[in-house]
This record gives C-alpha cells, structure tokens and sequence, in this order.
C-alpha cells in the first residue's frame, strides 16, 4: 500500500469518523444488501470489516509524524544543552561552588 497519499489531517478525519462500537454493532447486525446503505453507511460498513481499522490509523498518522516529533525533541534538547553546557563550564559556576561554606550561603 502506498503510504504516501495519506496526509495526517485524512487519517485524523479517518480516525474521528471511525465508528463506534454501537455502530459496528448496527453494522454486525445488519443483514441486508451492502449497496442498499447510503454511501457514508458502506463505506463504514466495509470499514467494520478490516480487522483493528482505528489501531491501523493510529499507527499509520504515528509513523508519519514521527520524524517530525523527533526533530522537535531534538531541538528543545539543543536548546536545553546550550546553556546547561555553558554554565557548566564557565568560571562563575566553579567559582560559586568553591564559595560555598557549607552555611547555605554563598560569598
């Protein structure tokens, strides 16, 4: 299947439209022509058919933003160590450490 041609505003509308367990319900129970529902109602009717369909697009939207959650946390990371690496290795931060005399109070 290719991939590709879901954006991840489709599968979050495939997800919120998914049908709920009353509805797969109705659909288990519905014992009539297929082609006899209204277009919405067959093609939710046909997606009660495919085994964990929600789970399938959940994880399908999860792989699509994956790259981009890792790059966010990538940057927030960075944004983090510039400092943090900074500080720790500036003579002001060994400075106070060294004036510590134990009271709590630094000189």
């Amino acid at each position: 299947m290719d991939e590709s041609i879901y954006t991840a505003e489709l599968l979050q509308q495939m997800i919120r439209f998914a049908a709920s367990s009353d509805e797969i319900e109705k659909y288990d129970n519905y014992n009539g022509p297929v082609s006899k529902l209204s277009k919405p109602d067959q093609f939710a009717y046909e997606m009660t058919r495919v085994p964990g369909y929600e789970q399938r697009l959940r994880a399908m939207l999860f792989k699509l933003n994956f790259s981009e959650k890792v790059e966010s946390i990538r940057q927030t990371l960075l944004t983090v160590q510039r400092p943090a690496g900074s500080c720790a290795h500036s003579d002001k931060a060994g400075q106070n450490s060294r004036d510590d005399s134990g009271d709590g109070k630094f000189s």
